[in-house]
């Protein structure tokens, strides 16, 4: 509220008058508290290397590959090497007696198929068997907790300066002019008031008291 300072003042009124109650407006800026709906988010952490909802779990196994490749290679071998060989054939009654002249022995000549081990270099085709460890990855896919943002709206009140209309009734005076106004005069008090230094409020007056025409 806005002090006042009120007073009063006597006037003489030759007018027929009467008073009007006015309904005057005045806006004023006001700081007010406001709420407001505010959409705030957050991030729920979820599973590492979650996509989708799923995850791959892999694994390295190891597997044996082997195969067989032909390929020459050089080996030492024994080969018989055969002949025919003339052999003196005797009777064995005679055996101990081959110092014997030529001329009463009965001893002939034969064939006789001899043989010899004799190695050899040669080249054989051989097959060759060779095994190896492949490394191979397996991999499946699990159920996991993805990374999401949860939203939610919040209610917030926020200052701000908001139009506020204050309305009043003043009193004003409609006064209209007679045919003799010497004969109806008269006598007013008016209780005039005013606010304060520093204030801006509208000045009122209010009508406190009034007399008797004048002679």
């Amino acid at each position: 509220m806005v002090s006042q300072v009120c007073h009063e003042e006597v006037t003489l009124e030759c007018q027929v008058c009467h008073t009007m109650y006015i309904r005057e407006c005045h806006i004023n800026m006001e700081m007010k508290n406001n709420p407001v709906k505010v959409k705030m988010c957050m991030s729920v952490q979820g599973d590492t290397d979650c996509i989708d909802g799923y995850r791959r779990s892999c694994q390295t196994r190891y597997e044996s590959v082997c195969g067989t490749r032909w390929q020459h290679e050089e080996l030492h071998e024994d080969r018989p090497i055969c002949g025919v060989e003339m052999v003196g054939k005797c009777p064995k009654s005679q055996q101990a007696d081959e110092n014997a002249s030529d001329s009463t022995s009965p001893c002939m000549e034969v064939p006789v198929m001899k043989c010899r081990i004799e190695k050899r270099l040669v080249k054989r085709r051989m097959p060759k068997t060779a095994c190896r460890r492949i490394p191979r990855k397996f991999c499946i896919k699990k159920k996991c907790k993805p990374k999401k943002t949860k939203c939610f709206n919040k209610l917030q009140m926020i200052s701000k300066l908001t139009p506020v209309e204050s309305c009043d009734y003043s009193p004003k005076k409609i006064c209209q002019e007679t045919d003799d106004p010497e004969k109806n005069c008269r006598t007013v008090k008016t209780q005039v008031c005013e606010p304060e230094k520093n204030s801006h409020s509208t000045v009122k007056r209010k009508i406190c008291q009034k007399t008797s025409l004048s002679p």
